[in-house]
């Protein structure tokens, strides 16, 4: 949100955006609406290139098996053991009936893929199993 400070001896507007961390900030000419219009824009406009260059920067250099060890690391510390297990294996047999290896990238994971695995473990197996994985 535009906020009015002084630089200078005159009133601006200055912006400032932070998304993860990461922050932008501008200043404007003066205190005008005008100023005040252009600093609105440029904080939507701001966020949404923020979120979209930070979303695809984390995505891109991982790979599954990276994402799936990340994802267990946590899941040890907040799940019980039995829960934890049963994650595990559902890792396990995902990687084994999708085809896809620890090593793809995580674009490689389509929700086809994923959605196609769930379909055959509820044939396969029952709804609750599908459900659990």
């Amino acid at each position: 949100m535009p906020s009015i400070i002084m630089k200078r001896g005159k009133f601006r507007y200055r912006v400032s955006v932070t998304v993860k961390k990461v922050t932008r900030q501008k200043i404007f000419q003066d205190n005008s609406q005008k100023s005040k219009r252009e600093a609105y824009l440029w904080e939507e406009e701001t966020r949404k290139k923020l979120e979209k260059e930070l979303s695809q920067t984390s995505m891109v250099s991982l790979t599954i098996g990276e994402w799936v060890n990340q994802y267990m690391e946590e899941a040890e510390q907040r799940f019980a053991k039995v829960t934890f297990d049963e994650k595990k294996a559902a890792f396990i047999r995902f990687f084994k009936e999708s085809g896809l290896h620890s090593d793809s990238q995580i674009e490689d994971m389509t929700l086809t893929i994923c959605r196609n695995y769930l379909i055959k473990q509820n044939r396969e197996r029952s709804g609750y199993a599908a459900n659990k994985d």
